[in-house]
């Protein structure tokens, strides 16, 4: 992926178990420091399809992506995107 549309913020996050985590923590920081628009970009896909997915998650990482879905919501604006891995060299 190349660089984020003008006035958005990209934040890449790499998948491991922890990968829930580290996007939960990435989008307070992006909350702390006031951005407004922002592209949460992961390269695990079961990630990024439950954070996309407004029905209830029962995976063992609910808690981390429901946080996610509700903290989501004080951005003006919030996309989750999947990158491969490959792709993902900013956050590897």
């Amino acid at each position: 992926m190349g660089p984020p549309e003008t006035s958005f913020v990209k934040i890449n996050f790499d998948a491991s178990f922890l990968e829930a985590i580290r996007c939960l923590q990435g989008i307070q920081m992006l909350l702390d420091l006031r951005f407004r628009k922002v592209v949460v970009e992961e390269d695990s896909i079961n990630v990024i399809k439950k954070l996309q997915n407004q029905k209830e998650d029962m995976s063992m990482i609910r808690d981390y992506i429901e946080d996610a879905r509700i903290e989501s919501r004080d951005f003006e604006e919030c996309m989750f995107r999947y990158v491969g891995r490959n792709a993902n060299e900013t956050a590897n």
